[in-house]
């Protein structure tokens, strides 16, 4: 089963003291699970793992992607940028940053209608978050 991955759920899964750890943990060992994200996704989460822990943290997170194999990362292009932009247009009225706008145009190409996330904005944009969403 292929899902997104968003920073929300990045976080909690790095970060022992965010509220959502022991369930994005748990979540990550559901059997058959697949997980898709954007570059833009990496960018964000090592930026915000980089200032709310430390750098180890956030570099060790994005080297766990490369080895690890758990996570397929798909990269920002021209193409997708301007997709990008006109879902943060289409959806003017919901708080979304551009690697939220990256999850969203990423099920789009891609046809997955769920993503790991703790962030309810992506229910207004059609997306049904898991786990417990």
């Amino acid at each position: 089963m292929k899902v997104l991955l968003d920073t929300s759920a990045a976080y909690a899964l790095t970060d022992r003291r965010d509220p959502y750890h022991v369930s994005a943990r748990a979540y990550v060992r559901t059997p058959g699970l697949a997980l898709v994200t954007a570059s833009a996704i990496v960018a964000e989460t090592y930026t915000i793992v980089r200032r709310r822990i430390h750098y180890r943290a956030a570099i060790e997170w994005v080297e766990s992607l490369r080895v690890g194999g758990h996570v397929t990362v798909e990269h920002v292009g021209l193409a997708e940028d301007a997709a990008i932009w006109g879902i943060l247009r289409e959806y003017a009225g919901v708080p979304l940053s551009y690697a939220d706008a990256s999850v969203i145009a990423l099920g789009r190409a891609t046809g997955i209608k769920e993503v790991f996330s703790f962030d309810t904005d992506f229910a207004a944009c059609g997306l049904r978050l898991v786990p417990g969403g």
